[in-house]
């Protein structure tokens, strides 16, 4: 079923908002994706025309109806609930502070608790394995691939921030990478070792005899474009294959700096600093390196 015209229209206007936010693309459409979906629901089982006709009681029942529930795959889980739950949310807030909705309708409505898993992330010899193999083939794609690599695995840089990154962000002699937040207008700043900007000045050098480049993007496709998030994805797996691991996605390598830097630091405020993250309990997760070596000294006694 298709969306009334007013619901049609606050969803345009909240995508506007959403983007003059400075939210990332991706999590605009997937913010705008969830609110259709449980938008399209409230209108084929409650017959609503607009955000004001949707009450509390009927969003508890669209989160627990066979419409909402049912995936390809089974049943929807805990954290997808909980995503939408997170989308909509915002969304009726903002309703209700643009006068489209009386109040927030989603006020009383509880998430559900999800134990957050282990993120997947490579061992130090994985990782040494990862950038030897990029470093065995001659070229420049292969030698940007390898700092791109090298990059994620020293900063924990996002990906959208990555294929962003102009050569005029860098700061070598401060050691420093100056990024657009991915998340909003805000810049941050990625702290850069010795080692990584001895890498970076090879680099650019090598940039600079093969391109004649001193701006603009950092990291070039074969094309000479700025490289994209899809095309970083599609060169990691191919270097998995190389290395002879597993393939992985471009999330592995910012979780596997982030548990080596717990692992060194042992100081969870840092891991969050170092990663942009707004709220600590995201970075909670990484706190099962120390979990792990409880077991261990447990099953040592």
């Amino acid at each position: 079923m298709r969306l009334s015209t007013a619901l049609t229209d606050a969803l345009n206007e909240y995508r506007i908002f959403l983007n003059e936010a400075g939210r990332a693309p991706q999590t605009i459409e997937g913010y705008i994706r969830d609110i259709r979906l449980v938008l399209k629901i409230a209108r084929a089982l409650f017959g609503s025309e607009s955000v004001s006709e949707i009450a509390p009681q009927q969003l508890e029942h669209i989160l627990n109806s066979d419409e909402f529930m049912s995936v390809d795959s089974g049943r929807r889980s805990k954290s997808s609930v909980n995503r939408t739950l997170s989308s909509i949310r915002g969304f009726f807030r903002w309703a209700s502070e643009h006068c489209l909705a009386d109040k927030d309708a989603t006020r009383s409505l509880r998430s559900e608790r999800v134990r957050r898993s282990k993120p997947t992330v490579l061992t130090a010899d994985e990782v040494r394995k990862l950038l030897d193999t990029t470093l065995q083939e001659p070229g420049m794609l292969a030698l940007r691939d390898h700092m791109i690599i090298l990059t994620y695995v020293r900063t924990g840089i996002r990906v959208n921030e990555l294929v962003e990154l102009d050569i005029e962000d860098m700061d070598l002699p401060g050691r420093r990478l100056i990024v657009e937040g991915s998340k909003d207008d805000s810049k941050r700043v990625l702290f850069l070792s010795n080692k990584l900007v001895e890498s970076y000045e090879q680099y650019l050098w090598q940039m600079w005899l093969r391109y004649r480049a001193c701006e603009g993007a950092l990291f070039l496709s074969n094309r000479r474009k700025r490289i994209t998030s899809r095309q970083v994805a599609i060169r990691l797996k191919h270097w998995c294959r190389e290395a002879g691991i597993e393939e992985i996605s471009p999330l592995v390598l910012r979780h596997t700096f982030a548990s080596l830097l717990f692992e060194r630091t042992h100081d969870l405020g840092l891991v969050q600093k170092a990663l942009g993250h707004k709220d600590i309990r995201t970075t909670e997760i990484y706190s099962y390196v120390e979990e792990e070596k409880l077991k261990r000294a447990i099953e040592s006694l």
